[in-house]
C-alpha cells in the first residue's frame, strides 16, 4: 500500500492502536471528515482487531459446543462425552481472527479515504481542526510475586493462546477480571482443570447477589474461584505452586502451569462489566450498594426479575439468572445488572436508558417477542409501573420482582 503524502490540514487527525481508534476513523470518514490515524503498531500487525477477545470468543464457542454435548439428557437426548483435539480448537481460533482481520484492516480504512501514517510522528508537521488522542487501556499493574521470575518457563499467556502446544492439565490464573473468568470456564468445559486466584475481588463492583449465581454455576463445574488471597510466593518444580494466606490460613494450590492476567488500575467511577461468561455477566452504572451509598435509604428503587419467572428460560432449562435494575424515585434508570443466558444481549436497552436518562414509564412500549429472554425486560417494566401505580400491591407477598426496596 503506498503511503500518501501528508496533506498540510485534516478534519481530524485520531492516534491510537485499537480498535476504538479504528471505528473513530471508520465513522469520521463515512462522515466526509479528510481523516487521518497516526498508529504506533508493529510492522507485523496489519488491523486494528481486538484480537485477545476474539481468542476468548473463539475459544468460548468450543466450549459452548463441547458443553452442550454432556447437557444433552436434559432435552431427551442421550448425552455424549466429546473428544476434544485441541489442534482442531486452536486452528478455529486462528480462522476465527484471520476472517475477522480484514474488518479490521489498515487497507479497509485506507479505501474509505483515512490517510494512515506511521508513527510516533516526527518529521511530519501534521495540522487538523481536531486532534482525538484514544489512549489504551490502562496498562495493568504488573505483580511482583517472589518466584513468579523462576516459574518462567511453565507460564502461559493469553496472547499466545493459538500457539499453546497442548491443552494444560491444571491451569492456575491469576486474576480477577472478566477475561480471566471466561479463559477459566472455557478451558474447564473442553477438559483442562482451571483455579483462579486474585489478590483482590473478582469482577470488582459486581453486585454481590449476580456474583452468587456466577459462583455457584462455577462451583457447579468444579471450577475454583479464590478472591482476596494475599499471594506470598510462587514455587516451580515439575508443578507450578502458588502460595497464599486465605481466610486467615496458609494455603497453597498446585498446578502444571501459570497464567497471570493483572487487573487494572482501579477507577473512580462505576466501570461496564461485561463476562463472556455462562451464565454471562452483564452491569452497567450504578448497583444496589453503590446507589445507596450515593442516594441513601428511601430515594431509589430497585427492580428485580429472576430468569425462574420466565417462560422461555423455563422451557431454555437456563433459570439460573437474575436481571435487577436500579432507578430513582422518579423511576429515571441509574444502573443495571444481569447474570443469565444471554445477558450481554438483554443489557442493551438499559444501555440506552441510561445514557439518555430515561424512566422506566418511557420504556411501556418497548415490544419483545414472547418465545426469548427479552421478555423479562417489558415485564419488569410492567411490573414496576403496575406497582407504583397501585401501592396497595406494591408488598405482594412472593412477588419476585421488588419495588421500593431502597426505602
Amino acid at each position: 500500500m503506498k503511503t500518501k503524502t501528508p496533506q498540510t490540514h485534516y478534519d481530524i487527525c485520531i492516534h491510537g492502536n485499537d480498535e476504538a481508534a479504528f471505528q473513530a476513523a471508520a465513522r469520521h470518514a463515512h462522515n466526509g471528515d479528510y481523516t487521518a490515524l497516526v498508529h504506533t503498531k508493529d510492522d507485523t500487525d496489519k488491523d486494528f482487531s481486538a484480537k485477545q477477545d476474539i481468542m476468548l470468543q473463539a475459544l468460548y464457542a468450543s466450549a459452548g459446543a463441547a458443553h452442550t454435548f454432556r447437557a444433552a439428557r436434559h432435552y431427551g437426548i442421550e448425552p455424549e462425552n466429546p473428544q476434544i483435539h485441541w489442534d482442531a480448537v486452536r486452528a478455529h481460533i486462528s480462522d476465527a481472527m484471520e476472517r475477522i482481520a480484514p474488518h479490521y484492516s489498515i487497507d479497509r480504512l485506507a479505501a474509505l479515504g483515512v490517510h494512515i501514517i506511521k508513527g510516533p510522528v516526527q518529521d511530519e508537521t501534521i495540522t487538523a481542526g481536531k486532534t482525538l488522542h484514544i489512549p489504551p487501556q490502562s496498562a495493568p499493574i504488573s505483580p511482583d510475586y517472589e518466584g513468579l521470575t523462576a516459574a518462567a518457563p511453565r507460564m502461559l499467556t493469553l496472547a499466545d493462546l493459538p500457539h499453546w502446544p497442548a491443552l494444560p492439565q491444571h491451569l492456575i490464573i491469576l486474576g480477577g477480571d472478566e477475561r480471566a473468568l471466561s479463559l477459566a470456564q472455557s478451558l474447564s468445559r473442553l477438559g483442562c482443570k482451571t483455579s483462579l486466584v486474585s489478590a483482590g475481588d473478582i469482577l470488582p463492583g459486581l453486585d454481590p447477589e449476580l456474583y452468587a449465581i456466577l459462583f455457584a454455576r462455577f462451583e457447579y463445574e468444579g471450577i475454583r474461584l479464590i478472591r482476596d488471597a494475599k499471594i506470598e510466593r510462587i514455587e516451580a518444580g515439575e508443578q507450578v505452586i502458588v502460595h497464599m494466606m486465605h481466610e486467615g490460613s496458609n494455603r497453597r494450590i498446585s498446578g502444571s502451569h501459570l497464567l497471570v492476567l493483572p487487573p487494572q488500575p482501579p477507577e473512580e467511577n462505576p466501570r461496564p462489566l461485561f463476562a463472556l461468561t455462562d451464565p454471562a455477566v452483564a452491569q452497567i452504572g450504578l448497583n444496589e450498594t453503590q446507589a445507596r451509598e450515593k442516594f441513601g435509604q428511601g430515594h431509589f428503587h430497585l427492580v428485580k426479575w429472576r430468569y425462574q419467572e420466565s417462560d422461555f428460560a423455563q422451557s431454555m432449562r437456563r433459570t439460573d439468572g437474575l436481571m435487577k435494575l436500579v432507578t430513582r424515585s422518579d423511576g429515571t434508570v441509574i444502573g443495571a445488572g444481569i447474570c443469565g443466558a444471554s445477558a450481554l444481549e438483554l443489557i442493551a436497552p438499559w444501555s440506552l436508558a441510561l445514557a439518555q436518562k430515561h424512566r422506566l414509564g418511557d420504556m411501556k412500549d418497548l415490544i419483545t417477542p414472547y418465545s426469548a429472554y427479552s421478555r423479562m425486560t417489558t415485564l419488569s417494566i410492567d411490573g414496576y409501573i403496575r406497582q407504583i401505580e397501585n401501592p396497595a400491591r406494591r408488598y405482594k407477598s412472593g412477588a419476585f420482582w421488588q419495588g421500593l426496596i431502597g426505602r
